[in-house]
């Protein structure tokens, strides 16, 4: 880092150096550099420019929007999973120094079909946990490669359970009352609580306000239950005199809000999304089934030869300039404010200015009174005593 810009690493290219230019960190004013970055932190940047001959490297972070920013971190965590998955499986299948595989053996042999049938590598081997043969049948792979993958993608992404909530409000003002409020409760309890798997459990936030919710592995059946259970409430509670009204409708609570169904993968093999860079970008880390990607976590073992041929030279980095954005190692304190607050802080923060700009109206308004007072009393005082000389004066 200088006073001009800053030296990044590209950790998607082999580690290569690109060079960040002060006047491409921010679109204020930078008279530091090291004021907006700091070393130690992986962002996403823009390649806006390659000497092939010199082996420059252009970037650019001002020019990464927030939506891309996502889905280039998204991808980049994604790709690593499943990078440390296939190395873990070359290291297994090498027995050295007679017969060694190597990683991009298996990427060539199995690994870049499934980036080609599928959104990602990464959803391939979500789906290899519910349905293997769905996935096998599709690649060229060795029932002792199947039996190794199955056993690494088993231990680096342990199944997660989603937690869906859903929330109404419901009143009874007849004579049956709280009785029939319970009735309604207990009723839909009882008829939703068949499967053992799945259980639903109804709660009292604070009357009329109610809610019911369940930890489960099983997304569309769990959503499917809060959806007929809500039905029973509302429909024992109307037969009673009461009224409901749903608040919020069934949905997953946390990161894995947005995570993208089995089912909804399943269709995927032959035919790429026209969308498929918005389709990645509405994935997680923590996948429904799947547990949390550790960037900071290596696979043991010795690594397996070939393993540079994966990393792309500069005439590759020449054809994507302007299109791929790649991650970069370093901070901007501009950070915070590219994240999208949620309208409820947007409105508890516009309601916090008001209420300090009014503060500081009311503030003013009094000072300026105060000192015109001041004024009006030292003019007063002052005429006074003028008129008190004169009378001296004249006697």
């Amino acid at each position: 880092m200088n006073e001009n810009g800053a030296y990044a690493k590209l950790l998607e290219y082999e580690d290569m150096e690109g060079y960040l230019l002060s006047t491409e960190v921010t679109k204020k004013r930078v008279k530091l550099v090291n004021k907006y970055m700091k070393v130690g932190k992986q962002e996403p940047m823009m390649v806006i420019r390659v000497d092939r001959e010199k082996r420059y490297i252009d970037l650019s972070k001002k020019k990464v929007l927030a939506a891309d920013a996502a889905v280039a971190e998204l991808h980049f965590k994604k790709a690593k999973m499943v990078n440390n998955i296939l190395r873990q499986v070359a290291v297994k299948l090498s027995n050295p120094p007679e017969h060694i595989v190597s990683l991009l053996s298996l990427y060539e042999k199995f690994g870049w079909k499934l980036y080609d049938k599928y959104d990602h590598a990464f959803d391939a081997f979500r789906l290899i946990m519910s349905d293997p043969e769905a996935v096998f049948k599709e690649i060229n792979i060795t029932p002792e490669e199947q039996k190794v993958l199955y056993e690494s993608i088993a231990r680096k992404m342990a199944p997660t359970p989603l937690k869906l909530r859903a929330e109404f409000e419901m009143q009874c003002f007849t004579y049956e009352g709280i009785d029939a409020i319970k009735e309604a409760l207990i009723t839909a309890r009882t008829k939703v609580n068949i499967d053992k798997d799945i259980q639903i459990s109804f709660k009292m936030i604070a009357p009329p306000h109610y809610r019911c919710e369940t930890i489960t592995l099983k997304k569309n059946e769990g959503l499917a239950l809060l959806e007929e259970g809500l039905k029973e409430v509302e429909r024992v509670i109307k037969l009673k005199g009461g009224s409901f009204k749903v608040s919020n409708k069934p949905q997953v609570i946390g990161d894995s809000a947005k995570d993208k169904d089995i089912e909804e993968i399943m269709k995927m093999p032959g035919q790429r999304s026209d969308n498929s860079d918005a389709d990645s970008s509405a994935a997680e880390d923590n996948d429904e089934g799947m547990g949390d990607i550790d960037l900071g976590e290596d696979i043991g073992g010795e690594q397996a030869q070939n393993d540079d041929d994966l990393r792309p030279d500069v005439g590759d980095l020449d054809e994507e300039a302007g299109e791929s954005t790649a991650v970069a190692v370093e901070e901007s304190k501009d950070e915070e404010e590219e994240i999208k607050e949620a309208p409820k802080e947007k409105k508890e923060k516009k309601e916090k200015k008001e209420k300090k700009e009014k503060k500081e109206k009311k503030e003013k308004k009094e000072k300026k009174e105060k000192k015109e007072k001041k004024e009006k009393k030292e003019k007063k005082d002052k005429k006074k005593e003028e008129s008190e000389d004169e009378e001296d004066s004249d006697k």
